[in-house]
């Protein structure tokens, strides 16, 4: 998990709808305005095997001020599916279809599509602990 520096615009709204529409442009429509803390960024790639615990350790943070940008690089052993049905139950979560099956690629479309004021990044092959980004939010707050 890494967590960075602030993203330039930390509010989106909930119930966003993003389509990745090229080179840095994606469109959003949006609803209900809430602040977003951490934008936390899932690159993947055929990973189906365990994306179920990584994208459930990252929803069931305490911290709920979260967006979780899924990027995945043309998966094709089901994980796109997986994270489809992820999409239909939390709001919080986008897709995002990357051309490139390039993990830097991923990550740089990921933070372009950020709205949070931090950016996280946890590898989906991995899972994290619960009060994980309200410990690390909690943390970067104080001087």
């Amino acid at each position: 998990m890494t967590l960075l520096g602030r993203a330039a615009n930390s509010r989106i709204r909930e119930n966003t709808r993003c389509d990745y529409e090229g080179k840095g442009a994606v469109r959003m429509e949006r609803e209900n305005e809430v602040q977003i803390y951490v934008s936390v960024i899932l690159p993947s790639l055929n990973v189906a095997r365990y994306i179920r615990e990584c994208i459930d350790s990252v929803r069931n943070q305490t911290m709920r001020q979260i967006e979780i940008l899924c990027v995945d690089a043309g998966s094709t052993d089901g994980t796109l599916e997986i994270l489809e049905k992820y999409v239909a139950v939390d709001a919080r979560i986008r897709i995002i279809n990357s051309d490139q099956k390039s993990y830097g690629h991923q990550v740089n479309l990921g933070i372009e599509a950020a709205r949070g004021q931090y950016i996280g990044i946890v590898e989906t092959d991995d899972f994290i602990d619960t009060v994980m980004y309200q410990n690390l939010y909690s943390y970067v707050g104080t001087d």
